[in-house]
């Protein structure tokens, strides 16, 4: 088996306003001891408690398809006297406030695809006119929430699948002339567009996967030929779209799993020939590669084992890295990766979990951080949670806990990641299907039930998952209010912080399980201020990020985004050394509006300009939140207290990724 080469760059999904587990606090070291500082994480101590009661009784008003709009939670749900409709559940989040009633009186407008897009919340309704496009728009009551247009006439267009590029939301839709083909809306959204029909007439072309990359929308469609990726460009014109695949030539491609990596769409599909592999589509787009092929040594026994495709599936990305299960040569289907270039050279199996003929069955592919999570039965202790970490091998890939013990399976699912916390419900055998968390360093004794919500064998069903800042919102039932929405808060300490000015720290010497670890000579610049310095990625672990040993180093706090990366990426360094001398941000504080800030990494500069400059409590975590697009969050220390010791701020520096060029 070929070893993976060591991860050059890694990226986070998280949950819009993400739940973060961290404070600021863990961002300087204690003024008069270097210890690992302890974030206090969330423990099952704490259970999770029912926000309302909605619905009296045991039915539950079964709330849906949980989802913010900046600090308001919005999702569909039935009190008992509307139907289900469209509520809120503004801060403090207390009470639940009724949108509007579409479909009035008992009725129900049946509210589905919440979507939100800034303070706008886009989703599908019935009324009279049937299922529609709506939106609600602030102070998202009766007044601000409208149809956007009665799209068919003589029935319902049901719009599904929603994507903004620009201020134009992108949609699939039934007309009822042309079928379901893309459509878009455009501020005042107040009228629909048509915006492709690829097979003509009142068949349609069944878009699905609208993908966004820059300002081009790709979607799998058929045009009466084959099913095929598409693609369409501003104008968005139905005469304009492009088909950029032809990898079937007749026929079914079996097309799904669009994945975007930078520029590239990874997927699988089917030439009809070599069954189902995993497929590249790379700028200018006018043709698919074919990244996965028939490989594998022969089996040492006597066995027929007739292998027929790779079957891809559950694919994934962190940073450049692509992951998949699947199923090539004599393993089984079990995990792979693909490096670049992205051929059968570079593309092996991470670690034949299910040895020999078998199959691990991996699923759920989530990336937090550098961690792969998915979920594989290795023959033992059935379907449980599993991880790979750097460089994703055999030697660095294992069953994070045994939560049905034995070879019953606990069947995590939903697995979902907020912040650095990868939350999932399982089924412990005893206690019914319940929410779970797992925490750095993800091994059992960070991995925990919440709560039993539904106490005994039942099953509380926890799903539905929203976060903002560091409390989780859900549904769940716990037998007596029925199914209504629960919230559960991250809990942290306020531990002492930073090293003392002017005066010497007495440091230990760095543990070998601290070491920082190199992630490819990525280089921080801060022109204003004089500051260049190397960056090392910092690893998580139960007690939090060590800083004690960065000395003149800006540590990456791994479990944010990768710098350069879409999302927010961390970053830190002292502003005072042990040595008493000022650190690589000592001056962080005098960064203005616009000041730039540059990355340089694989001989490019990601240039930063500063857009917001802020001085905060210990215990803010604004600075987590998640973005769209890359971002650098840099953190540190201020206003040291000679009489407590302490920090009594943390100095917060935000800036946006505005140009990429070539480096010196």
């Amino acid at each position: 088996m070929q070893t993976p080469q060591k991860i050059s760059s890694s990226i986070v999904r998280i949950i819009s306003g993400g739940l973060l587990i961290a404070s600021l606090a863990a961002f300087c070291l204690p003024a008069q001891r270097a210890d690992a500082v302890n974030l206090g994480v969330k423990d099952s101590d704490t259970p999770p408690s029912n926000i309302q009661d909605l619905r009296a009784g045991t039915p539950g008003s079964n709330p849906e398809g949980l989802t913010f709009a900046g600090t308001t939670l919005f999702f569909c749900a039935n009190d008992g006297n509307t139907g289900r409709e469209l509520w809120k559940l503004p801060s403090p989040y207390t009470r639940s406030e009724l949108v509007s009633d579409i479909n009035p009186g008992y009725l129900s407008s049946n509210i589905e695809n919440i979507t939100a897009f800034g303070n706008l919340v886009f989703f599908s309704a019935e009324d009279i006119a049937g299922r529609e496009l709506w939106i609600s728009e602030p102070p998202y009551d009766r007044s601000s929430t409208h149809r956007v247009a009665d799209l068919n006439q003589n029935g319902d267009s049901d719009p599904k699948d929603f994507v903004m590029i620009g201020n134009a939301v992108f949609f699939s839709a039934d007309d009822g002339i042309h079928g379901r083909e893309i459509f878009k809306t455009s501020p005042p959204y107040q009228s629909i567009e048509l915006v492709a029909d690829i097979w003509h007439g009142a068949h349609g072309s069944n878009p699905r996967e609208l993908t966004r990359i820059g300002w081009m929308l790709f979607y799998i469609a058929n045009d009466s030929s084959s099913v095929e990726i598409w693609r369409s460009d501003p104008q968005y014109s139905p005469d304009t779209a492009i088909k950029t695949t032809n990898i079937a030539r007749n026929g079914d491609a079996e097309i799904y799993d669009l994945t975007v990596v930078e520029n590239t769409i990874f997927f699988s599909g089917n030439d009809g020939e070599s069954g189902n592999e995993l497929y590249k589509l790379e700028p200018p787009y006018n043709g698919a590669v074919r990244v996965t092929d028939i490989a594998g040594d022969e089996p040492k026994t006597l066995m027929t084992y007739t292998i027929n495709d790779t079957k891809p599936d559950w694919i994934t990305s962190i940073g450049s890295y692509v992951f998949f299960s699947g199923n090539i040569g004599y393993s089984g289907n079990e995990l792979y990766i693909s490096k670049p270039p992205y051929d059968p050279t570079t593309t092996f199996i991470v670690d034949d979990i299910f040895k020999d003929f078998g199959s691990s069955n991996p699923r759920n592919l989530t990336p937090v951080g550098t961690t792969l999570f998915f979920t594989a039965n290795e023959g033992i202790a059935g379907t449980e949670l599993w991880k790979s970490v750097p460089p994703y091998d055999d030697d660095h890939t294992n069953i994070v806990a045994d939560i049905n013990p034995g070879k019953n399976a606990s069947d995590p699912r939903q697995l979902t990641a907020i912040g650095t916390t990868l939350f999932f419900t399982a089924d412990d055998g005893t206690y019914g299907r319940e929410l779970y968390m797992s925490e750095p360093p993800y091994e059992e004794y960070t991995t925990v039930r919440v709560a039993d919500i539904y106490s005994g064998w039942h099953t509380s069903n926890p799903h539905s998952f929203a976060a903002l800042d560091r409390t989780l919102y859900f549904s769940a039932d716990d037998g007596h209010l029925g199914s209504e929405i629960w919230k559960l808060d991250g809990s942290f300490y306020m531990p002492s912080t930073g090293f003392a000015p002017n005066r010497v720290t007495k440091i230990n010497p760095q543990p070998k399980e601290s070491q920082y670890q190199d992630i490819g000579s990525v280089k921080l610049a801060i022109p204003n201020l004089n500051v260049q310095t190397d960056i090392v990625g910092v690893l998580p672990n139960n007690k939090g990020w060590d800083l004690t040993w960065l000395w003149n180093q800006a540590g990456y706090l791994q479990g944010t985004a990768f710098p350069t990366y879409e999302g927010n990426s961390v970053i830190t360094a002292h502003v005072s050394l042990p040595n008493g001398k000022p650190g690589p941000f000592a001056n962080l504080s005098s960064l203005k509006y616009d000041d730039p800030i540059e990355v340089k990494a694989w001989g490019n500069i990601y240039t930063y300009r500063v857009r917001s400059v802020e001085r905060v409590s210990p215990d803010d975590r604004s600075a987590f939140r998640h973005e769209e697009g890359s971002w650098l969050t840099l953190i540190t220390c201020q206003g040291f207290d000679e009489a407590s010791g302490k920090y009594l701020w943390r100095m917060v520096i935000r800036a946006a990724l505005v140009e990429v060029n070539p480096g010196s």
